[in-house]
């Protein structure tokens, strides 16, 4: 009995030994990050280490930093990209400071096609001097070490070994040269187009500078203000000022408007249209950062959900003065279970809204926006950014015009730009309140114009009652006359103009 007790004990023991949980903490198998840092850390710091290598690379090839690392790495880019390593610091060091500036979320907008376009042409560059290379030393193989060191490195060798099989030795520099002009049209973002009109234009400005023509300024400045003076007394005649003295004039004769005078001046001389580029200035980037458009994305997908409207931000377009923020309504969960769309109608009810939750004065919103599937929230920009009236001469929309009177009007809210043909607009008014930008538009478009056109191909007739804003083109030979400032000269010069438009009606 006492066995079978004490048994029965140790049994009973054991069990509860069994039974009762461990008091220790179980390890966890999952250990914690050495280095937690976020992505744009990691970038920071990736960046800082390119440029340190790139300064590096300057200083061993200047052989201003000698040592056994500096050695190894300059001798290993140069085995890599021959003399094209030259360029290798530099991109390095654009790479690291594009890294850097990622991270600080202040990167500037990157085209990918660009950036596609400097490979092909850094390739094409590699290839063409391993070929030089190849060429001048008949006896040379693609991977010999002078090949290597005098030509395009590894890589060189690389892109000729690929295609010299195929087109021939001779084929493969021709297609390195293509691809070279291909990059450089990706790289400058240039159509075919402009780039066939800067071909034309370079070959008639050498063509008239080797034919020594003389220089213009003299002639057309004596022709000026010979025949500033007789159009004065022309136009009082024709209008009826101090006709005790004078022999009325026939406003309908070719010889009152003095720009057949000027032109007979300058007789000597072929108009040359003045360069874009030397004339207008180029736009500047949006100081809108990439951060602020995020968080203002966020406030307005919070502030909607918040009141029961739902929507989710699918497009952002930044403009010179106003960011838009297409927002695609999404679906709300009712009672009986089914699941029911958004309203447009409530999105445009919550502007004010809106308008409180961004801290912006005011606010527009374009329920639909016209061929999209989204909803527009239109919100000043903290800083306005001006618009250029080379980018809008330089977009696309300007060039597809045909007509020699296009001009450029501006930018819409998405920053794209707006031209317009002058010969499919029966009238023209520019209307707006002071400070909107009428004087602005009107010498935009008189800009475009004298860009476009020399003075046998237009003319110009303007009037000036305020005396300030059209009285600085005085002087230029498009003009007809003088900028008319005086009211009793205007009636004159309409009517002359009526009678050419008759005129050409009837021919």
């Amino acid at each position: 009995m006492t066995r079978q007790k004490s048994s029965s004990r140790n049994s009973s023991r054991s069990r509860s030994t069994k039974k009762r949980p461990s008091r220790r903490p179980a390890r966890s198998t999952q250990r914690e990050p050495l280095f937690q840092l976020s992505r744009h850390q990691w970038a920071i710091i990736v960046g800082i280490v390119l440029i340190a290598l790139a300064g590096i690379a300057i200083l061993s090839g200047f052989a201003l930093s000698q040592g056994t690392v500096t050695d190894w790495l300059w001798n290993g880019i140069w085995k890599m990209f021959g003399y094209g390593g030259i360029l290798v610091p530099l991109i390095l060091g654009g790479m690291g400071l594009y890294l850097v500036l990622w991270g600080m979320e202040q990167a500037p907008k990157l085209l990918w096609d660009r950036v596609a376009g400097a490979g092909i042409l850094f390739l094409a560059l590699e290839g063409t001097l391993h070929l030089i290379y190849l060429l001048q030393s008949p006896g040379a193989t693609t991977y010999q070490d002078d090949a290597l060191l005098e030509g395009g490195g590894y890589l060189g060798g690389v892109v000729v070994a690929l295609l010299e099989p195929a087109v021939g030795r001779w084929g493969t520099l021709i297609l390195c040269l293509a691809l070279a002009g291909v990059g450089l049209v990706m790289v400058s973002g240039v159509t075919f187009a402009q780039l066939g009109r800067s071909v034309v234009k370079t070959f008639r400005t050498w063509r008239e500078r080797s034919q020594a023509r003389p220089a213009r300024s003299q002639p057309l400045r004596e022709g000026h203000v010979a025949v500033e003076a007789q159009v004065e007394t022309e136009v009082q005649a024709s209008v009826g000022v101090g006709t005790e003295e004078r022999e009325p004039v026939d406003a309908s004769q070719p010889g009152l408007f003095y720009g057949d005078a000027v032109q007979a001046a300058a007789a000597n001389y072929t108009w040359q249209l003045p360069v874009m580029e030397d004339v207008l200035e180029p736009g500047t980037e949006s100081s809108a950062a990439d951060a602020q458009m995020r968080e203002r994305a966020e406030i307005i997908e919070h502030t909607l959900r918040s009141f029961g409207a739902p929507g989710r931000i699918v497009e952002v377009n930044r403009g010179p003065v106003i960011t838009q923020y297409g927002v695609e309504p999404l679906y709300v969960e009712q009672r009986n279970g089914r699941r029911v769309k958004v309203k447009v109608g409530q999105i445009n009810s919550l502007a004010d809204d809106l308008a409180l939750a961004l801290a912006a004065q005011s606010i527009r919103i374009e329920a639909p926006v016209p061929g999209k599937g989204y909803i527009g929230i239109e919100v000043p920009n903290t800083a306005a950014r001006l618009g250029r009236l080379r980018d809008v001469m330089e977009a696309n929309s300007f060039a597809k015009i045909t007509s020699q009177l296009r001009i450029g009007l501006g930018q819409d809210v998405s920053g794209h730009a707006i031209a317009a043909d002058l010969t499919q607009m029966p009238h023209l008014l520019i209307a707006g309140a002071t400070g909107s930008g009428k004087s602005v538009c009107v010498n935009s478009i008189v800009a475009c114009m004298l860009l476009q056109n020399t003075p046998e191909q237009l003319r110009l007739l303007m009037v000036d009652p305020k005396r300030v804003e059209l009285t600085n083109y005085n002087g230029i030979p498009h003009l007809m006359m003088p900028v008319i400032v005086d009211l009793d000269k205007v009636v004159a010069a309409l009517q002359w103009v009526t009678r050419e438009m008759d005129g050409r009606y009837r021919k």
